[in-house]
């Protein structure tokens, strides 16, 4: 009995770090491409005001 409890807690730890670290990853990337795109606008605001 106390075998399986462990074993179950060891999947839904893996579980949790796991969608952790997909939730980081996520983030990450949405804010590289908001960087990326503030990034590409002020490069474009030159040309605009010619």
């Amino acid at each position: 009995m106390a075998t399986i409890l462990v074993i179950e807690l060891i999947t839904l730890y893996g579980i949790f770090i796991v969608g952790a670290l997909f939730w980081v990853v996520n983030e990450i990337m949405d804010t590289i491409k908001k960087h990326k795109k503030e990034k590409t606008k002020k490069n474009f605001d030159p040309l605009d005001k010619f």
